[in-house]
């Protein structure tokens, strides 16, 4: 059976600037994902899906970046082994 399982990385920053901030951090986490597809065999693929910023503007602004990824892995019948 094929299944495909959906992850959320969250990044939540404060500062002037929100989304320059959080960039660096979601990038590194992007290239840590993405550098081994397959997680070592383990399953078939990492697909990138969504990004969202959302901004809450105050004195001192806080930004909450959500990148979302599909990983598809595959089971067998009788068991999610």
């Amino acid at each position: 059976m094929d299944w495909t399982l959906s992850i959320t990385l969250t990044v939540l920053v404060r500062g002037a600037a929100p989304d320059v901030l959080a960039d660096p951090i979601i990038k590194s986490a992007h290239a840590l994902l993405m550098a081994d597809r397959s997680i070592g065999g383990r399953v078939l693929d990492i697909l990138p899906s969504e990004h969202k910023m959302d901004i809450i503007e105050g004195d001192n602004p806080v930004g909450l970046l959500q990148a979302i990824y599909n990983i598809q892995y595959r089971t067998d019948q009788e068991s999610l082994d």
